[in-house]
């Protein structure tokens, strides 16, 4: 009986662990796809956070032409936690503001995901 209760909690210490990896793992994930596999480099400073009226995440994809402007913000609703239209119209316009490196080797609307914090203000 006392070997069942042995591995039963080293059982939920390795799952403890793999879970606290898993999460630091993807909170350095905040901008994948595409753009991030082939490398484009962003030139304005952002450090994918903004403040609103509340907490937590939203997604956005976003497409970025040749100039390295962003074109297109599009929010993911079902990966995002917050669901008031101002603060995504908030991450929307932050998001827009954004500039890439340019270059026309990468496709026409280069495409990426990007998980942006947002913070409530005090």
């Amino acid at each position: 009986m006392m070997g069942i209760n042995v591995n039963f909690n080293m059982m939920r210490i390795f799952c403890f662990f793999c879970g606290i990896i898993l999460c630091t793992t993807s909170l350095f994930a905040q901008l994948s796809g595409e753009i991030e596999t082939d490398g484009r480099k962003m030139i304005t400073p952002f450090d994918y956070k903004v403040k609103g009226t509340q907490s937590g995440v939203v997604v956005v994809e976003i497409a970025v032409n040749g100039d390295g402007d962003v074109t297109s913000v599009v929010v993911l609703k079902n990966e995002s936690n917050i669901v008031s239209t101002p603060t995504h119209m908030m991450v929307k316009e932050a998001v827009k503001k954004l500039k890439f490196e340019k270059g026309y080797h990468f496709p026409k609307f280069h495409r990426g995901k990007m998980k942006i914090i947002v913070e409530q203000e005090v």
